[in-house]
């Protein structure tokens, strides 16, 4: 049985990632990070869709992150900085909130790869990546080198779909299988007008969507326990009632 290798049959697909360093200092002249980031996802075949910079303010990165993964132009977001312990790193908790799932391995590989080259001071860093609404999120220290050791040693692998035994670009189609097409709409904060209950198409953040006919209870609990039995995702705040939607298939 052979090793990991590249399976030249398959074709290459470049995927659509977003780039956000973190800092409170850093801007587009002196964001090496950002800039390595954005250089090395073009050079291997990828399309860059968007690239900011946000300050370590845990609800701006939260923001921004919740604008990236509505938007279905984006399917993998890599963020830079703030993953470390100190008060202002809050990049590790504004992933958290929104993912659905982690993928805890590649924070574990992650410091087994940069222990080769700092020893015991990757412990200071709390990388980590997760899913949300089918969107892969990868969280890097701010570190030049660390970018590069995500990205020589995990992402320019795993990010490529002809990479075997197995890699997350292929798995980009399922990731949302669990909900059988079923959606909630995390922008909206009311129904579209004049669309709750009729099931006519609705145009919803650049999708079309068929209006889910009932309204959710209000309350948190009751709002859990009528998704939890409807297998939906809830992706808005759960004490404000919203318009949900089912999602083309």
């Amino acid at each position: 049985m052979g090793g990991p290798s590249f399976d030249e049959s398959i074709p290459f697909k470049g995927l659509r990632i977003a780039i956000m360093t973190v800092s409170d200092t850093r801007t587009e002249e002196t964001d090496k990070s950002g800039a390595y980031l954005v250089e090395q996802a073009q050079n291997g075949g990828h399309h860059v869709m968007d690239k900011v910079i946000i300050p370590d303010d845990r609800k701006r990165i939260e923001v921004q992150l919740r604008r990236w993964i509505n938007e279905p132009n984006v399917e993998v977001i890599i963020a830079t900085g703030g993953t470390g312990v100190t008060g202002r790193d809050v990049t590790p908790e504004a992933f958290e909130e929104l993912w659905e799932k982690p993928i805890p391995g590649f924070g574990e590989l992650f410091r087994m790869l940069s222990y080769e080259k700092i020893g015991t001071s990757t412990i200071q860093s709390r990388a980590c990546a997760g899913v949300a609404r089918g969107t892969y999120m990868f969280a890097l220290p701010g570190s030049t080198g660390a970018c590069k050791d995500a990205w020589e040693g995990i992402l320019r692998y795993q990010l490529d779909i002809r990479y075997r035994p197995c890699n997350f670009a292929e798995l980009i189609p399922r990731l949302n299988e669990e909900y059988a097409g079923w959606y909630a709409h995390r922008g909206a904060k009311k129904p579209a007008r004049g669309l709750r209950g009729t099931g006519r198409p609705a145009k919803v953040a650049g999708r079309t969507c068929e209006v889910w006919p009932r309204t959710p209870p209000h309350g948190r609990r009751a709002n859990r326990r009528w998704l939890q039995s409807c297998r939906l995702a809830l992706l808005t705040p759960p004490t404000t009632p919203s318009a949900y939607f089912r999602a083309p298939m």
